[in-house]
């Protein structure tokens, strides 16, 4: 197990946490990886907190956005499979793309982000 070690603050004689998560792994994260941080930080804060301070939490989100991207293509290229886009004109190609990214978005933030 390991264990972060934090640095003090003194404010008006008490002593505070510093606590800070680096802004680069934030932004190295894609959609599902920081609708998951969200997630976590609002609705299951213990355990956020017991992954923070084990210092897995970026691993872990790592690892879902990974996850979650990949399923998403996969969902994606299954909903697309179905039509036949050479007989079709450019404003069909788009609204049926569009309308599979709405659907498998919404599958994967179910099944990845708030589970």
């Amino acid at each position: 197990m390991s264990v972060v070690n934090l640095e003090y603050e003194e404010i008006d004689g008490l002593l505070y946490p510093r606590i800070d998560i680096a802004e680069d792994r934030i932004n190295q994260l894609g959609k599902f990886g920081k609708a998951r941080l969200c997630y976590l930080h609002e609705k299951k804060f213990e355990y956020y907190c017991q992954l923070f301070f084990n210092g897995k939490l970026f691993d872990y989100l790592e690892d879902l956005d990974k996850k979650a991207y990949i399923r998403y293509e996969e969902l994606q290229q299954a909903y697309l499979s179905k039509y036949d886009f050479a007989a079709m004109d450019f404003q069909e190609i788009w609204q049926i793309r569009t309308q599979a990214g709405l659907w498998v978005e919404e599958i994967v933030m179910n099944d990845f982000v708030d589970w």
